[in-house]
This record gives structure tokens, C-alpha cells and sequence, in this order.
């Protein structure tokens, strides 16, 4: 998977001049196969042989809610198959099984078995072992398909026959999720037929499915159509909002405009309501500190949200987030919602990780604190950049402010169109709790945007002796002050 970082001290001007810098963070490990295999070459007479392009606004994820151990492919040889799978206490192996329907009752055309030898998963294929290699796991995360420690995990397996490729993972079904990834001969042929995929020896609770295989993902930076470059698309960098969900493009629209941003004198004012004992972002601050909700006071920030619930969103689809110096969010989950994160003032560090179990679930049932796998490098957002996420990629993340001065965001929510159930809170877990249990998070609001914008200008007015904040209104960057 491609991440990328910026240079936090770049303007918005300097992106040709300062680019964003690809990092390659694929957690991923190539398999040698029993044979030597060269790169596949299209064969001739297979006119469905389309190289699937793991496009966000062409995918849709097909939820089954009620148990379910195999699931039929939209195409055959290709998609993806995902199973939510109780913690298995036992350490027993399970199987994926790969067959056509036409041999239905032969479940073991090709068998991919998912072991735990006390220590490591392996998966046994056609005979062969085959290890996860260290670097697919960061030091200190303790990733299994078998032996894990979430009282339930998705896995998942991805049929490609066009590059005659299989991955396992689990998580999301996305690249940076992947574990294993077992490439099949030049001359096998098997993955052709393949419309069914089964799982055995387990007990899924749930299972989702995708018409398009893993292949690689969409990166996290959102550009406009106008600046995208040859190299944004060769190094998988940034990406125009046209590649994205309908939801997000939709919100993309409202908030990517010049005018959405804030005058050097706003962001003066919210700086000094926030640090300046008795003003109202202050004490809003110091109150949200002492509830204490997230069971740290450092993970706290505003919110104030603009205009009216509409029914297609967790809370008011549109937020002002201001972030203090030093405070953060937990990690948490966003509902199944699409979003579009719009910074506007400061600098953002957005950090993903493995998506949070559903509210009350452990997820480390072993009470040894092991956080969800993170995906990938923390990736640090500028003024005036936008990053985006749906419900299988991005959606869960944990964010926070590092820069000297307050960050100030739009954050953007939408429920996709095939949602039927809108569920309306933000799961999250504190790093607090050894067993990370999953609670839920109402997202309200803290004050009206437009009452809070009234209030701070009036409180920076109101202060006689205000020359390091006149200087701070006059500065062009707002980054020249120090309160």
C-alpha cells in the first residue's frame, strides 16, 4: 500500500515545489511457488480477460447479516470473499475452499488451509507451507488469522485470475490488510472457474463479498482533477475525487472550494478563545477535559457543526473540529459512513489502523491491551489538503494534532447509498482499557458554528491589550505567533 507524508511546514502553494512523498508500506509478502513462474501474459481467446482496477465508486461490498459459510462470486474468477469468525480458543486449523458451482458438492478444487504452529500462522497449499514474513507485520503486533485475540475477526481470501494471484488477509478487505499473497503457475489454470468460495471447520457469524479482487489501493491524498500529475498516478500518490464514492464526491463538492477556509483574524480568535482562561472555548475545553470521555484528557477537541441533521449522516453531516496543541481523537470507527477530512488551519496527523469491533465486543479478549494492527504510516495533512475514507478503506483512524498551533478541520460524514440501517454512532476504544472493549460515541455537538465564530471575534475585540493577536490577524501564514 502506498502512504504518503508531507513536509509540515509546506504551504499549500509549494505542493509543485514540495510534493507529497510516496512511502511504500505494503504488507504483503510474495510466495515462492513450486514452480518458477514468469509474468502472466493475457492468453488469447479469453476476451473476459479485463485487468480489474480496484476502483472505490465501481466496488460495493455485499453485506450477508445471518451465518454463512460460502458465498457465490459475481464473476467468475475474480472477487473477494470475507467471513467474521468467533476467537478460536482452540487453535484449530480452517480451510478456504475454491470451487465452481458446477462441482458444488467437491469442495476442495483448490484448498488453502489456515494454520498455527504455537507461534506463527502458515498456510498449506497444493502440499506447501507458506510463512508470513515478518516485514507483512509490523514489530510488536501480534496479527493471526487462527490464534487471535479479538473475541471476533473478519479473514478474507481474493480470487485474481487474471494475474493468477490469491491474497488472504484480515481486517478490511484491502491491501494493506493482506498477509499472504501466493501466486499459482503460468500453466494453472484453475482460478479461471472459480464462482464459489467456502469456508470449513469454523463458524462465520457474518460474511461480505466484493465483485473486484485485491489489487492495490487507493491512496489516502485527494487532489484536484487540475493538479493531478503522471506521477501522482504512477507512484499510487493522490488521487481526483472522480475516483472516489458517489457520497464522497458528493461532499468533496461542498467543502473543496477556495472559500472554504479561515481568514487569518478567525483563526486568531478561536487561538485565543482556547487559550485564554475564562473565554468560551476555553471552558468549553476545560469542561470536555474533566468529562474526561475518552478516558484521557489529552484526546479531546471541539465540535461545531454546521446546519441541520438531514437523515443521511451520523449527527450533522458537516463539522468544524478544532484541535488544541498535543490532543487527539481514540481510535474509532465512523458508522459505516464515507467522510471527506478538509484541513483548514494546522497540520493533521491521521494514523489507520484494523477496523474496531462492533459496540461491546473485546477486542483483545486476553486483557494484554494489543491494539488493532495499524495500516501503514502515520501520514501528516497540511492546510488546504484533503484525505477521504469509506467503510472498508480508512474508515477507522485515530487523529491528532502535533503542530505547534491549533489545527482546525472540516470533517464531512455520509452514508453510502446501499446503507439501510444508518447506524449513528462512532465505535471507539480507549487505550486505557486492557480488553479494549468497543463503546459508542454519539456525535453531537459542542456549540454552533456560527454562535462560536460570533463569540470568539467578540472576545479577541474585547481584549485592550491584544498586540500579539494583531499581529497574528495581520500575519499571512498564522504560524508566526507564539501566544
Amino acid at each position: 500500500m502506498t502512504f504518503c507524508f508531507c513536509n509540515p511546514a509546506a504551504q499549500p502553494n509549494d505542493l509543485q515545489t514540495n510534493p507529497i512523498i510516496p512511502i511504500t508500506t505494503s504488507k504483503v509478502v510474495k510466495m515462492q511457488t513450486m514452480k518458477s513462474v514468469a509474468r502472466i501474459k493475457p492468453r488469447l481467446g479469453l476476451v473476459k480477460r479485463l485487468a480489474p482496477v480496484r476502483l472505490a465508486q465501481q466496488k460495493q461490498t455485499k453485506i450477508l447479516n445471518d451465518s454463512v459459510n460460502s458465498i457465490r462470486l459475481d464473476v467468475e474468477g475474480q472477487g473477494a470473499a470475507s467471513f467474521l469468525i468467533p476467537r478460536n480458543l482452540d487453535n484449530k486449523p480452517f480451510q478456504f475452499n475454491l470451487s465452481h458451482s458446477i462441482n458444488a458438492d467437491d469442495k476442495t478444487d483448490l484448498c488453502f488451509s489456515m494454520h498455527n504452529d504455537g507461534t506463527d500462522d502458515y498456510v498449506m497449499f497444493d502440499g506447501q507451507r507458506y510463512d508470513v514474513d515478518k516485514e507483512a507485520i509490523e514489530d510488536g503486533e501480534t496479527v493471526s488469522l487462527v490464534h487471535f485475540k479479538a473475541e471476533e475477526q473478519w479473514a478474507w481470501i481474493s480470487v485474481d485470475q487474471y494475474h493468477q494471484i490469491v491474497k488472504i488477509g484480515c481486517g478490511n478487505i484491502n491491501q494493506a490488510s493482506t498477509l499472504w499473497t501466493i501466486q499459482l503457475g503460468e500453466e494453472d489454470f484453475r482460478l479461471e472457474k472459480i464462482d464459489t468460495i467456502y469456508v470449513s471447520n469454523v463458524s462465520p457469524l457474518k460474511a461480505k463479498t466484493e465483485w473486484a479482487p485485491v489489487v492495490y489501493d487507493l491512496p489516502p491524498v485527494v487532489k484536484p482533477q487540475s493538479v493531478i500529475s503522471l506521477m501522482d498516478i504512477q507512484n499510487k500518490a493522490a488521487i481526483s475525487i472522480e475516483t472516489l464514492p458517489a457520497a464522497c464526491q458528493e461532499l468533496y463538492g461542498m467543502v473543496s472550494g477556495e472559500g472554504i477556509t479561515m481568514e487569518p483574524m478567525e483563526v486568531a480568535a478561536i487561538e485565543y478563545s482556547l487559550r485564554t482562561p475564562g473565554c468560551t472555548l476555553f471552558k468549553l475545553l476545560a469542561g470536555k477535559r474533566k468529562h474526561n470521555e475518552f478516558d484521557d484528557p489529552n484526546q479531546v477537541y471541539i465540535r461545531c457543526t454546521l446546519g441541520d441533521h438531514l437523515g443521511n449522516s451520523p449527527g450533522v453531516p458537516y463539522v468544524l473540529e478544532i484541535w488544541p496543541s498535543g490532543c487527539g481523537s481514540p481510535i474509532h470507527n465512523h458508522s459505516g459512513a464515507s467522510a471527506i477530512i478538509k484541513v483548514l488551519s494546522g497540520v493533521l496527523d491521521v494514523t489507520w489502523y484494523d477496523p474496531v469491533l462492533a459496540a461491546g465486543k473485546l477486542n483483545d479478549a486476553t486483557g494484554s491491551n494489543d491494539k488493532p494492527r495499524q495500516i501503514g504510516n502515520t501520514t501528516t495533512f497540511v492546510k488546504d489538503q484533503v484525505t477521504w475514507m469509506d467503510d472498508n478503506l480508512y474508515g477507522c483512524h485515530r487523529l491528532h494534532n502535533n503542530g505547534l498551533m491549533t489545527c482546525i478541520t472540516i470533517q464531512c460524514y455520509q452514508y453510502p447509498e446501499e446503507d439501510r440501517v444508518h447506524y449513528e454512532y462512532f465505535d471507539f476504544i480507549e487505550d486505557t482499557d486492557d480488553k479494549l472493549e468497543t463503546k459508542q460515541f454519539y456525535p453531537t455537538s459542542d456549540i454552533d458554528f456560527g454562535d462560536m465564530m460570533e463569540v470568539v471575534k467578540q472576545e479577541l475585540d474585547d481584549f485592550e491589550d491584544n498586540k500579539p493577536w494583531l499581529d497574528y490577524r495581520k500575519s499571512q501564514d498564522g504560524l508566526s505567533v507564539v501566544a
